[in-house]
């Protein structure tokens, strides 16, 4: 049997550790955009969609659309470099969480926020109308009018 291992215990002083004080890494802008998380509905006399019953589970192609009246996506922090504005989004449709993968774009236009889905990738059996629930969910602000 050998020696046991040794641990060795660094102690750092204020004037080292001063350089990697994290609330001096964040700023506020990078505070206020992470704390956003509002919610927004659909606009259900903008829901249309072009998908064609493709299989017989009823399952179509094409694509649906979306618009979002009166929001924006927060514009990101400089300080998030390397990040998308998507990890901090969440779309439902009818209270059912919409994977990324069904995306197809998400832009701003004007005032307005549009949303188009792949109608497969989403495995919507209709195409979107007015009947349906649209939600996104994350940083997106209310523009002022």
């Amino acid at each position: 049997m050998g020696m046991p291992k040794q641990f060795r215990t660094r102690f750092i002083d204020q004037q080292v550790i001063a350089q990697y004080r994290p609330a001096e890494l964040m700023k506020i802008e990078v505070a206020n955009y992470l704390a956003l998380n509002n919610t927004f509905y659909g606009d259900p006399t903008t829901q249309t969609g072009n998908g064609t019953e493709v299989d017989s589970l009823g399952r179509i192609d094409g694509e649906s659309t979306v618009v979002f009246r009166n929001v924006n996506i927060a514009p990101m922090p400089e300080y998030l470099v390397g990040s998308d504005f998507m990890d901090r989004l969440s779309f439902y449709i009818n209270g059912l969480y919409l994977e990324k993968t069904a995306i197809v774009s998400v832009v701003d236009d004007g005032n307005d926020i549009v949303l188009k889905i792949n109608n497969a990738g989403a495995s919507l059996e209709n195409n979107l109308d007015n009947q349906d629930l649209m939600v996104i969910k994350g940083a997106v602000k209310e523009v002022s009018t």
